[in-house]
Parts: structure tokens; C-alpha cells; sequence
């Protein structure tokens, strides 16, 4: 008698999603920029895409990449608060698998835009005693 083998393999779409840091600031008008690493922790070659939510400031998000199956990649996200900017942003990062879609990973980042603080320095000149003297605009010695 004659015997078949029938072997099928199994697809699986999987992807995880890791950053470096998840916070950070930036005076307003520069960019800041967060190193993610996406890993395609399917069996397969895949196409995976990104996603940003949630978010105010501008933001820049690579294109999509096809990574082997196991493989590793960096991807830089770079957030940029508009001129005048106070406080802070969050935004929602989203990778999915364009294998199966319904796979993703997501990290947030929160972004706060730096304040510059006036100080007021007071100069002062010692007159060779144990006092010093402060000096000012219109006060002359």
C-alpha cells in the first residue's frame, strides 16, 4: 500500500514593540526623537505599518518595512511641540502586522515642552569694605 504525508505549516503574524525611553522634553519648535525596536516574533516575513493617536503636537512616523521572521529593527518617532507650546503631549504609538492586522503592539510617549525662566542677577561692587553695594541703572558709584 502507498502512504501520503501531508505536512501544512502554520502561518503566525506577531510583533512586539519596545522603546528605549517613553518620556522626554524639548523646548518648543525643536523635535525630540524616541528609538523604538519592532520585532517580528512570527514565523513568517512580514510588512508592518504605524499608527499615531491621541496626540496635539507633530508627529513623524516612519514607513512601512518587512522584516524576516525573528529579525529586529530600530525605528526613530519624532515628536515636535509648535512654537509656544506649554505643558505636555502623549501620543499613542501603533505598529500592526499588515499579515494580520488585528495584530499590534503600542507604546505611549509623553513629551513635556521645556519653559525658559527669567532671572534677575544683581550685580554688586565691593567698595574695599566688609559690605557690598548693589549697582543698578541709574545708580552709579
Amino acid at each position: 500500500t502507498a502512504s501520503v504525508t501531508l505536512t501544512t505549516d502554520v502561518l503566525l503574524y506577531n510583533l512586539t514593540l519596545s522603546a528605549a525611553q517613553t518620556t522626554g522634553s524639548v523646548k518648543p519648535g525643536a523635535s525630540l526623537e524616541y528609538t523604538l525596536t519592532l520585532t517580528n516574533t512570527g514565523n513568517t516575513e512580514d510588512t508592518f505599518w504605524f499608527d499615531a493617536s491621541g496626540n496635539l503636537w507633530n508627529v513623524s512616523l516612519p514607513a512601512s518595512f518587512t522584516l524576516a521572521a525573528g529579525a529586529s529593527q530600530q525605528v526613530i518617532i519624532t515628536v515636535t511641540p509648535p512654537a509656544g507650546a506649554a505643558g505636555s503631549d502623549t501620543v499613542n504609538i501603533t505598529a500592526a502586522s499588515l499579515g494580520e492586522p488585528l495584530h499590534t503592539a503600542a507604546v505611549s510617549l509623553t513629551t513635556s515642552a521645556e519653559t525658559c525662566t527669567r532671572s534677575t542677577i544683581r550685580p554688586t561692587v565691593s567698595l574695599g569694605s566688609d559690605r557690598a553695594t548693589p549697582i543698578g541703572p541709574g545708580r552709579a558709584r
